[in-house]
């Protein structure tokens, strides 16, 4: 059935995903509607039958989804098949791209007007939480994603020449192994938390220079609480737990449809308004495509310069 299918699929191929809880919820998904269907009769017709009905009505029939979701759906179902093909399951794929297409998928690019900008910094600097100030400031800087902010490492930073080398990332809830129990049903175990070496777009490294972002020197100069090398308290430069702190925080300033994911998109957007060239800017985010890079705006240390002065003057004047 397809339902053995999933459960086959993700024991044997999909634990080892970076993003493998969004397959196992979205294989869950096609497990709870069309589980108990031979591979034989789940059919083209079929898939884009439940493929509208996720568009209007969501996975739980309560809310619609985005194209972009819709699609990751798709995908999971037809990476599925793909592997029932390779180990002889089935023949063929009667869900590839060209049987069900994707959807359109419209890049989502939200960044603080200048007002909002100041909501933020004034709520920032009522809060009590250091921690999250810290954050906020070197994410809007840095342009880094919350994942290499999280896993950056005190060592990953030369002070004397003022670079940052992003190494590792932090993942929530990974999966690090995956079996099928005695009585035939999916067993997985989870990490609470999992930090790996490798960035999200392959590359092993990516380099900013410090030198044009005093802010962010000062702040990195202080957590650490000495300007010269020595030992650390703490392997990492920043804690885990502030997400609430930040949900509470951007909540309270009434900021609408502000994602912590979305400090990028301002970096960016504020570069490219300052007049910056996309491939610079792609260098400061740490995009690997020019098609990433397209929607708002990775790279040698030396450009890097240019961006941090760029971004400081917009945040601080």
């Amino acid at each position: 059935t397809l339902g053995d299918l999933i459960d086959k699929f993700l024991v044997d191929v999909a634990w080892e995903f970076k993003d493998f809880k969004s397959y196992r919820q979205r294989g869950g998904y096609w497990k709870r509607v069309i589980g108990d269907l031979p591979l034989s009769e789940v059919t083209t017709g079929l898939v884009k039958e439940h493929k509208y009905l996720l568009k209007s009505n969501g996975p739980h029939g309560t809310s619609n989804l985005k194209p972009a979701t819709v699609n990751r759906y798709v995908e999971t179902l037809q990476r599925a098949f793909r592997f029932a093909q390779d180990i002889g399951w089935a023949n063929d794929c009667p869900i590839s791209n060209k049987k069900v297409p994707k959807d359109p998928e419209v890049k989502r690019v939200r960044w603080l007007d200048d007002d909002e900008l100041k909501k933020l910094f004034a709520a920032v600097e009522l809060s009590p939480n250091q921690n999250l100030k810290d954050l906020i400031h070197f994410a809007l800087n840095s342009g880094c994603r919350e994942s290499e902010a999280l896993g950056l490492r005190w060592k990953d930073i030369d002070f004397k020449n003022k670079v940052i080398n992003f190494r590792v990332v932090k993942r929530e809830r990974q999966c690090i192994g995956a079996k099928i129990d005695e009585n035939g049903e999916p067993e997985f175990k989870m990490a609470a938390t999992v930090y790996e070496e490798g960035l999200k777009n392959g590359d092993d490294v990516k380099v900013q220079k410090l030198e044009n972002m005093p802010q962010v020197l000062e702040i990195l100069y202080r957590r650490r609480g000495q300007e010269d090398c020595g030992p650390f308290v703490s392997e990492r430069v920043f804690p885990n737990a502030v997400k609430r702190s930040w949900q509470t925080l951007i909540k309270s300033t009434g900021i609408e449809n502000f994602r912590w994911h979305d400090f990028r998109h301002c970096c960016g957007s504020y570069l490219r308004q300052d007049g910056k060239d996309l491939g610079i800017i792609g260098s400061h985010l740490g995009h690997k495509s020019s098609a990433s890079t397209a929607r708002y705006s990775h790279l040698s240390g030396e450009e890097t310069l240019e961006t941090g002065a760029a971004i400081s003057k917009k945040l601080y004047g």
